[in-house]
């Protein structure tokens, strides 16, 4: 009698099994539906409302030739100023020395009033181009004292080769 009971049982649970796999096909299928329509729905959604202002991009060559640009190079240890590479100081010398952010400030005023002078109607802006290792902090001082002088446009360029800060002290000198 055991064995009739053991072997029925096993027969049910064969009986089972299939009536499982047909029902998850079902669910399989229902919910292949709905991805497909979910992602044909997020398609949609990512496109800006009409009434969203994207911010411009360009170049950093479209930027420099416009005139318009002051450019502040960051190296993990020296700060260059202006397309001659004026050094600025150190990192620790901008986060630790108020003498060293008001003469950045200083210079900072200095070219956008002449960018000003030469057109009534230009944005002076900045182009940042720092060091991938410079870490965040550093740059976030660099914005407010770029704040302080009254930029408003402020452009970023990741400098990617090492040998670079190589070229422009060489070319500074």
């Amino acid at each position: 009698m055991k064995a009739d009971k053991f072997k029925s049982s096993k027969r049910q649970r064969i009986k089972r099994k299939d009536l499982n796999i047909t029902s998850l096909i079902d669910i399989l299928t229902i919910l292949l539906v709905f991805l497909l329509k979910n992602v044909s729905m997020d398609a949609a959604k990512n496109k800006p409302p009409k009434s969203m202002l994207l911010p411009p991009t360009a170049t950093n060559e479209q930027l420099i030739e416009d005139g318009r640009t002051v450019v502040i190079k960051v190296y993990p240890d020296q700060i260059l100023y202006g397309m001659d590479a004026v050094y600025v100081g150190s990192l620790d010398d901008l986060m630790n020395n108020p003498s060293t952010r008001k003469a950045l400030e200083g210079h900072l005023l200095l070219d956008k009033e002449s960018i000003i002078d030469n057109d009534n109607n230009a944005v002076p802006c900045i182009l940042l181009q720092v060091d991938k290792s410079v870490q965040c902090s550093y740059v976030t001082e660099l914005f407010k004292v770029s704040g302080k002088a009254g930029y408003v446009n402020i452009y970023f360029s990741t400098l990617y080769e090492s040998n670079l800060a190589d070229k422009y002290r060489g070319s500074s000198s």
